[in-house]
């Protein structure tokens, strides 16, 4: 089983464990941060390429995220960890994420599990070199994220009084 962390900063685990190596890679990480917030729907790669490697050629930027791909598929053993090929998505049941257990608790309205999964602000302290664009994108997710995890103490207080 495989955690990722993305509140409070940007981590896997695996079975508890921090992973390091290839899978460990920031640029790596950040793919994986990407896909798990593209949730069910996927995201494009070409909007992944231009979030990563914007400043790549687009032969170079495709090359790159092949890479990434390959390796992260490769160091935990699951071919289907990313899945689709115009739209990408997670793809394995084996993978977690802090953000997923956030979301479906909002959905639930299950606030004490909502506030429970927020461990700080979305990807803190995250930035990944050569990609403002992608920390543009972090930074309007985590205000996004923060807003939401705003009205979930508000939402417990609520439905206390309304017992």
């Amino acid at each position: 089983m495989l955690r990722l962390k993305t509140f409070g900063g940007l981590s896997l685990e695996r079975e508890g464990t921090p992973v390091e190596g290839a899978g460990a890679q920031r640029r790596r990480l950040a793919l994986l941060a990407l896909l798990a917030a593209a949730g069910d729907r996927g995201i494009t790669r070409e909007k992944v390429l231009a979030l990563l490697w914007p400043e790549s050629d687009p032969e170079r930027a495709r090359k790159a995220l092949a890479q990434a791909v390959y390796a992260l598929r490769r160091e935990f053993g699951a071919e289907e960890l990313v899945a689709g090929t115009t739209d990408l998505r997670l793809g394995w049941e084996g993978f977690t994420s802090d953000l997923d257990r956030f979301r479906r608790a909002l959905a639930r309205r299950d606030w004490a599990d909502a506030e429970a999964s927020y461990g700080g602000p979305f990807l803190d302290g995250v930035r990944v070199d050569g990609a403002p664009e992608f920390d543009r994108w972090a930074e309007a997710e985590r205000a996004a994220l923060a807003h939401d995890y705003a009205g979930a103490p508000e939402q417990l207080d609520r439905e206390a009084v309304l017992g």
